[in-house]
């Protein structure tokens, strides 16, 4: 989030903690995880969008402005 979507740290907080709960509040009592991949998958998405407006941006790709965290 900090990197390729080149957010704040403070931003970066807020999404992580929104993703979180949209993941894991509902428990999974049957599998091997605690949360449904699809969750996940959804969660992820909508961060990318609210971000850059599209929920299928490329995360591997360089940031478009050649900013983001070098780290």
């Amino acid at each position: 989030m900090l990197g390729r979507l080149g957010m704040s740290l403070e931003k970066a907080i807020s999404h992580y903690g929104n993703l979180t709960e949209d993941v894991f509040s509902d428990k999974q009592t049957w599998g091997d995880g605690k949360f449904k991949a699809s969750k996940l998958e959804n969660a992820i998405k909508d961060n990318v969008k609210a971000v850059t407006g599209q929920e299928d941006e490329c995360m591997l790709d360089p940031p478009p402005d050649g900013k983001g965290c070098k780290a």
